[in-house]
Order: structure tokens, then C-alpha cells, then sequence
């Protein structure tokens, strides 16, 4: 079983990095301006960008240089798990959280094979739930 990616922070100091720039990825339009109304209420996240497929973050993360990537594994496509899985591979630096709104053991153990930093439920989801996945606050 892979390593899970570590907490976002500076290689030299341990310090994490403010704000911690996301790249929000999730199909359902709605979900993703609730998601970005959340993350932008929060000093210490900022939206980099948004894509609706994994394959779009694929494509816009070289481009937007997110710290961390919050994606919904249920998309059309190869969806939030194998996206995940390549995020990892082609970009190490950028950690990786999962999130659904369904099958939560299961998803959660399968992040944690593919070495995500995280699974984080929809239900109940804020900017201080997401710092916690990151490893940036205590707790």
C-alpha cells in the first residue's frame, strides 16, 4: 500500500504555506460554487481554480500550480479515484483530498491506497474540515 501524501508545508520550516491554494474539482456545477463560497470565506485557502473532470485538473494544474486538489470521486470520466491516482504520479508536490456524498468506508480506504492526503465527507464540509484533511490546523 502506498504512503499517503503528507500535510501541505514548507520542506525547510514545517510551515504551512497561507493561503493554501486550491484546485476544486467536482461535476455538479452548484456543488462547486457552494465549495468555492465556502473555501473563499477562509483566509488561509484560496480558490486557484475549478475544473469539472478529473482529466480537466489533469490539464489545468501545470497552468493554476494549486498546493492541493479537493475532488469529488463520483464524476463522468475516469472520475475522482483514478484521477487521484494520476494527480499523485504526475504531480507528487500536490496533495490530494477526496471527498463524496456516498460510500464513505469505501472511499475512504480506497484514498488511503492510492495515497491521498484524505477522504472528507460532503455532508457537513467546511473550510476548517478541509485545513484538518490538509494537515494545516491541529486536530
Amino acid at each position: 500500500m502506498p504512503s499517503t501524501s503528507q500535510p501541505i508545508s514548507q520542506a525547510n520550516t514545517g510551515e504551512t504555506p497561507y493561503p493554501v491554494k486550491l484546485l476544486l474539482v467536482d461535476d455538479e456545477p452548484e456543488f462547486l460554487k457552494l465549495l468555492q463560497r465556502l473555501v473563499s470565506k477562509e483566509s488561509r485557502l484560496a480558490v486557484a481554480g475549478k475544473a469539472s473532470t478529473a482529466e480537466e485538473a489533469l490539464e489545468v494544474i501545470p497552468k493554476l500550480a494549486p498546493n492541493a486538489v479537493v475532488m469529488d470521486v463520483n464524476m463522468p470520466g475516469m472520475g475522482g479515484l483514478k484521477g487521484a491516482a494520476h494527480i499523485l504520479r504526475k504531480f507528487p508536490e500536490v496533495a490530494v483530498v477526496l471527498m463524496s456524498d456516498t460510500r464513505e468506508r469505501l472511499y475512504s480506504a480506497s484514498a488511503r491506497e492510492i495515497g491521498a492526503t484524505a477522504f472528507i465527507p460532503k455532508k457537513g464540509l467546511t473550510a476548517e474540515v478541509i485545513l484538518q484533511a490538509l494537515g494545516t490546523t491541529p486536530g
